[in-house]
């Protein structure tokens, strides 16, 4: 309306306060500290969020995995090693994990400052892969989450990207399948013919596609279980930043209670 009323100048007046402080020296230094965190900070929505997402469309990726992978995620070698970080991620041993339990995680996953996290973004984080919709990671959903960590680490190398692209390609033909059974029937004959012609054509270079890429695998096979041990040692790698992280946090917390009592 033009004019400002009292809370609006109540609001003006801590924002003068505020940019006055920040042209201090001290608040150069404290703008400077504030820039990791709110880096973390949206490194962290942007993790949620691709998360969220890529849970959906997961299922899809899966049928087109080497079969080695597929074996590896349903393995109990596989289910072991999780159970195994699960429960050094339960400190209270209630057998799930709340929001604050996976805080170090979602830090670590980010490789984010510690204070760029909140408990709200915790509970986001938990709600993706809480299927029971119970606020907390049971152990089997626990399993799954680290399955879909393994899943896009693979996609994340050059076999992953053929591995999305020929998705892509299939989600395509799948879309003009559909497209087609939607045609009115006037033309239909002559349109099928065409259309046997062309499944024909793109037959010939699949196949040509899918018998390199199966000299390609043979070839690549070795390099893909050398990726695996990989994973697993990053799995184990994360387990120690956690362990790291929580050391860091309680030295904070005696800092933060001794200033306390000196006060």
């Amino acid at each position: 309306n033009g004019v400002l009323q009292k809370d609006e100048f109540l609001d003006f007046a801590r924002f003068i306060c505020i940019m006055s402080y920040l042209n201090t020296p001290q608040g150069k230094a404290a703008a400077a500290d504030a820039l990791p965190i709110l880096h973390g900070s949206k490194k962290i929505e942007e993790l949620i969020t691709s998360m969220a997402r890529d849970t959906q469309n997961i299922k899809k990726v899966i049928p087109y995995l080497p079969a080695w992978l597929r074996e590896e995620l349903l393995s109990e070698h596989m289910t072991v090693e999780c159970l195994n970080f699960f429960g050094d991620l339960d400190k209270d041993g209630n057998g799930q994990l709340d929001p604050q339990e996976l805080f170090a995680m979602v830090l670590t996953l980010a490789n984010a400052h510690k204070m760029s996290c909140d408990i709200a973004q915790c509970k986001r984080f938990t709600a993706i892969f809480d299927n029971s919709r119970t606020g907390m990671i049971s152990k089997s959903e626990f399993v799954d989450f680290s399955r879909f960590l393994l899943i896009m680490s693979y996609l994340d190398s050059q076999e992953g990207q053929k591995v999305l692209y020929l998705v892509s390609q299939e989600s395509s033909r799948s879309f003009g399948r559909t497209n087609r059974t939607e045609c009115p029937v006037g033309g239909q004959l002559d349109k099928d013919v065409q259309d046997l012609k062309a499944q024909k054509e793109h037959l010939a270079v699949d196949c040509d596609f899918y018998r390199g890429r199966a000299d390609r695998l043979t070839s690549e096979n070795d390099e893909l279980h050398q990726k695996l041990l990989v994973l697993e040692s990053s799995f184990r790698q994360m387990q120690s930043k956690m362990d790291e992280q929580e050391v860091r946090l309680r030295h904070a917390e005696v800092g933060v209670r001794g200033s306390g009592g000196a006060r």
